[in-house]
């Protein structure tokens, strides 16, 4: 680092601390992450980007990479713990904002770096939505297919599950099974004939969630709707 380089503090906003957990819950692990930091305008500023080349000697991508290199499927606030503490290598405190949903990431972080674990431990659980969710997601499956000849418009279908859940839960459910909602979303209904009617799609959509390996959240829907025959 720079004889030269004075100490800073710089602080990471509401807005770009809610944009970099989103970015890491649905693209950490390729290159579409290190460009949301670098170019996105809630990501890393510029002027960042170019005093943290000035100290550390190196291009910013190996300086973020130095942050987050390490880790594999991670909780979005081991990335702030991580930038936090590479920053500070050169000489930049870092304060961070709270989540609007998940409050100190830094101390969720370091909850999970005692334990030794990269994410909670999460276990099965039972989500029921009701009567107007089943109507809305419904909908949405039949919306989305007369848009596009009966192919399923996944993120339609996925606003309309988010809506359901709220905030919370659906960034929960996104971290669970570690996708995208959206994407999830396509993969659960890809699973069934393209001219299948709407409850099969939700029955499938409710088994994919439910699986193991796909967050253990049973979508249990208002009676009526999709729990086991619809």
């Amino acid at each position: 680092m720079p004889d030269d380089a004075p100490p800073l503090t710089w602080t990471l906003t509401t807005e770009q601390v809610e944009f970099i957990w989103k970015e890491t819950r649905e693209v950490f692990g390729n290159k579409l992450w290190f460009e949301s930091m670098m170019y996105a305008r809630e990501g890393i500023p510029a002027e960042w980007q170019d005093e943290l080349e000035r100290r550390s000697g190196q291009d910013i991508v190996d300086t973020l990479t130095e942050a987050v290199g390490d880790l594999r499927d991670p909780d979005p606030s081991l990335v702030f713990l991580g930038l936090r503490d590479t920053f500070a290598r050169y000489g930049i405190t870092l304060d961070v904002a709270p989540h609007p949903i998940h409050g100190d990431v830094l101390e969720r972080a370091r909850g999970l770096t005692a334990t030794g674990r990269s994410r909670p431990p999460y276990g099965p659980v039972v989500w029921r939505l009701d009567a107007a969710c089943l109507a809305s997601l419904r909908s949405a499956i039949e919306t989305s297919r007369r848009d596009t000849r009966r192919e399923i418009q996944a993120g339609t279908v996925a606003d309309a599950l988010a809506d359901c859940l709220g905030d919370a839960r659906a960034d929960e459910l996104s971290l669970r099974c570690g996708e995208e909602l959206r994407i999830a979303v396509y993969i659960a209904a890809n699973k069934v004939p393209p001219d299948a009617d709407a409850d099969t799609v939700l029955l499938a959509m409710r088994d994919w969630f439910a699986d193991r390996h796909h967050g253990q959240v049973t979508l249990e829907f208002a009676t009526g709707a999709a729990n086991s025959d619809v």
